[in-house]
């Protein structure tokens, strides 16, 4: 992908991801404005509700992340932006750092997308939205220049890309197959087989090393309280779940609320949830009902699809332990949020 444009000179060219489905990519680059996408929920950018703005003639731009399945699959998106008039698609990747991957299918029967799609990292992807929020961006999407001569006629060239998926979701095999076709139908095959293989281990911090009398709590994870009506301000230890999205060492900061729902109690989600918990950490009662409505799973999907960007539990066992949260047997909802 070619920047050909920006506000703050931020052109260049840089390496992408791209998908097995959609129209391929050729060395003619495809050249547009790019924009970002805007659907009326509450990420403008992820294009997870109605796109809103005409993106005819564009390259949108979209978040990969923000919603469960299918709202979430890249084919669902992509899809949206073609009806909205894109000629071509960059998502962003919702994994950190600069790391890429081939964009795959959902099970069927899925929309047709015959337009061009591309994938960047997340660091850059967000440089990218930050250029394209304060002005203009031109880009190019194309393939690897390809060259076919013929000492008799002109030669046409095709591209054929195959993806093979490996022990992990980032070490898989590319094969791009050429073809070069005379006017007289000779024709000249020759591959390029581009191997990713993930051998890098990733980053850990830990906290330092402590030492604790008998007596004091082990600290698991902490939740610092920030204000409160009578003073309850501190920072408390907690367990954590094998599910939902990591904390990270950039705080997650909302209100609390506790959850309402239309049962006998209130609190335990176990019933339909009432109240609206958008942008709110929502507190919850771990007793109350019988599985699979008493999983914590399961009441956090309530809390999720009620708004929530987080939740936290409280545990029905006596005194001051936590635990950590696990999974029953599957197939569960996806939580996206800590």
């Amino acid at each position: 992908m070619e920047i050909n444009s920006s506000p703050t000179f931020f052109d260049g060219t840089y390496n992408v991801g791209t998908a097995v489905f959609g129209a391929p990519l050729t060395s003619t680059p495809l050249t547009a404005d790019a924009v970002m996408v805007q659907d009326n929920g509450g990420n403008p950018y992820d294009a997870c509700d109605s796109i809103i703005n005409n993106l005819t003639g564009k390259i949108a731009v979209i978040e990969r992340t923000g919603c469960t399945p299918p709202a979430s699959f890249f084919v669902t998106k992509a899809n949206k932006a073609q009806l909205a008039g894109a000629v071509g698609v960059i998502f962003i990747f919702n994994q950190p750092g600069n790391q890429v991957a081939t964009m795959g299918l959902p099970p069927g029967p899925n929309p047709t997308i015959n337009i061009p799609l591309m994938l960047v990292s997340n660091t850059y992807g967000n440089a990218l939205k930050a250029q394209i929020l304060s002005g203009p961006v031109n880009v190019s999407l194309s393939a690897p220049t390809v060259f076919a001569s013929d000492d008799c006629s002109f030669s046409t060239i095709t591209h054929q890309q195959t993806f093979t998926p490996g022990n992990c979701p980032t070490n898989y095999t590319l094969v791009n197959t050429w073809t070069a076709t005379d006017q007289c139908g000779n024709t000249t095959t020759a591959s390029q087989t581009i191997t990713v293989a993930d051998t890098t281990g990733p980053t850990l911090t830990v906290p330092a090393d402590t030492t604790l009398q008998c007596t004091d709590p082990l600290p698991l994870k902490p939740l610092e309280i920030n204000s409160s009506p009578t003073f309850f301000d501190g920072t408390y230890n907690v367990g954590t779940a094998v599910f939902g999205a990591p904390l990270t060492s950039t705080p997650l900061t909302a209100d609390a609320v506790m959850v309402q729902d239309n049962g006998g109690n209130p609190y335990d989600a176990c019933d339909s949830i009432i109240n609206n918990l958008t942008g709110k950490i929502a507190v919850i009662e771990r007793t109350g009902c019988t599985p699979p409505a008493s999983f914590f799973v399961t009441k956090a999907n309530k809390a999720q699809l009620a708004g929530a960007v987080g939740v936290i539990f409280i545990f029905n066992q006596p005194g001051n332990q936590v635990a950590t949260m696990g999974l029953p047997p599957g197939p569960n909802p996806r939580s996206t949020y800590r």
